[in-house]
């Protein structure tokens, strides 16, 4: 399976998308915690680690420059343009479309063993899990 590094839009618009939800509890209770406005880096950097940790978990000979190598970007660049507002809007965006980038995501970030057991992909969880609760996604 191949690997790449996800532009920075893809990071704002999942953050943006779960920061807009408004049903955010009622799914899961635990999520009102990890989601406030504090923990908003948090998430990002989880997302952030763990796809470029799985990028170059597949390709050694990126190690320490695999950002360079896919966006042009240092890795500060890349996670200063990660934590930048997302220009999603939500209200026109079909949750499948969001559904889409979640699972770009999970799909580029998923190489390592460790994948299944970190916060990256618990956020990736329930955000697919909002995209699905939502009536306009296509099953």
């Amino acid at each position: 399976m191949s690997a790449y590094i996800v532009t920075p839009e893809v990071i704002q618009n999942l953050v943006t998308y779960l920061e807009s939800v408004t049903d955010l509890n009622a799914l899961d209770p635990d999520w009102e915690e990890m989601s406030k406005g504090e923990c908003r880096q948090e998430i990002i950097e989880a997302l952030v680690d763990e796809h470029i940790f799985s990028v170059e978990y597949r390709y050694k000979d990126l190690r320490g420059r695999s950002t360079e190598a896919f966006v042009d970007m240092t890795r500060e660049e890349y996670m200063n343009e990660c934590i930048m507002p997302g220009e999603l809007d939500v209200e026109k965006l079909s949750p499948y479309n969001v559904l889409k980038m979640f699972n770009e995501y999970a799909y580029q970030s998923c190489e390592h063993p460790s994948w299944d057991h970190c916060f990256a992909r618990d956020i990736v969880d329930h955000g697919i899990k909002l995209c699905k609760a939502r009536k306009e996604v296509v099953k």
